[in-house]
């Protein structure tokens, strides 16, 4: 998905993956205004997307399915 399906997707508290992630590493909406990572950490969706402004960011997202546990 592309850059925008992606800050969608987080806003309805989505978990997704980058294809320059490692196979770990995701981001989940938690409303939206923050993110969570797989480590627990919070991050405001503003600094999250500042920091990617690069173009291989606007696109390469996919949605990862959440483990029920």
């Amino acid at each position: 998905m592309n850059r925008t399906e992606a800050i969608n997707a987080l806003k309805e508290g989505k978990r997704l993956s980058h294809e320059c992630f490692t196979p770990e590493e995701w981001v989940e909406g938690s409303n939206n205004r923050f993110y969570v990572f797989e480590d627990g950490c919070r991050c405001p969706a503003a600094q999250f997307w500042k920091i990617r402004q690069n173009p291989g960011f606007d696109h390469g997202w996919v949605e990862l399915v959440k483990e029920v546990l």
